[in-house]
């Protein structure tokens, strides 16, 4: 019989992939049970570190590895009041981000090391690893730029540059294998999304069914009883 527990499910990639608009599609379809949330800044006390670390006006300021000790803190809060209770009581959770993007951001393109980043993070007993996480490709740079534009005014992060961002690319580009080669992330279900087929921009449509079809796989796979 099909066990029945709470999922928690990660949207991740760069920026302007879309991770924000299909988790919250795929939190839509599940339904009352599932509960959308995102870092940095999913609580009281998140939002706050997120205005520090997206705000422009902190600039250069800031060390980068006070920068992935900041980002370790919202998580830890992260954790202990939004996510782990929602598990607990057997909801499920939509993450936009999880520690990953760390790893990428602070890890690959600050420099600080992938290896060194996910220590940091995983040395908070607190944190739960996500159940099944969708890494979102990189869209074209034309889209990108689109997209940005229509966001308005860049944060502190999304004004990085182009090397940081190509780096933060990269990193997501061998995540499912970095995360496949470490026996303690090595549980998590991680599926890479194409954005393009033979050179188009898939619509948000076809890679909300495309996720959905990754979803009930993974379920029948593990034997739990499928949210959608």
């Amino acid at each position: 019989m099909p066990r029945r527990k709470g999922l928690y499910i990660a949207f991740e990639g760069g920026e302007a992939c879309g991770k924000s608009t299909q988790a919250r599609l795929l939190t839509e379809r599940i339904g009352e049970r599932a509960l959308l949330t995102y870092e940095p800044g999913g609580t009281g006390l998140g939002a706050r570190l997120r205005a520090i670390l997206l705000d422009p006006a902190t600039g250069g300021d800031m060390d980068d590895m006070t920068e992935a000790y900041l980002m370790a803190a919202d998580r830890s809060e992260h954790m202990a009041k939004v996510v782990s209770p929602q598990i607990k009581k057997g909801g499920h959770v939509v993450s936009d981000r999880t520690f990953v993007s760390s790893l990428a951001y602070q890890g690959a393109a600050r420099g600080l090391g992938e290896q060194e980043i996910l220590n940091l993070n995983l040395a908070n007993t607190g944190l739960l690893t996500p159940d099944f996480m969708i890494i979102m490709g990189e869209v074209s740079a034309e889209e990108r730029s689109i997209r940005l534009a229509a966001f308005g005014k860049p944060d502190r992060i999304e004004a990085a540059g182009r090397d940081f961002h190509t780096k933060v690319a990269e990193s997501f580009g061998r995540m499912v294998d970095t995360l496949a080669n470490d026996s303690r992330t090595e549980s998590i279900k991680t599926v890479y999304i194409e954005q393009e087929a033979a050179g188009v921009q898939k619509d948000i449509p076809s890679l909300h069914e495309e996720i959905c079809a990754k979803l009930v796989d993974y379920c029948q796979e593990t034997s739990v009883v499928c949210p959608i």
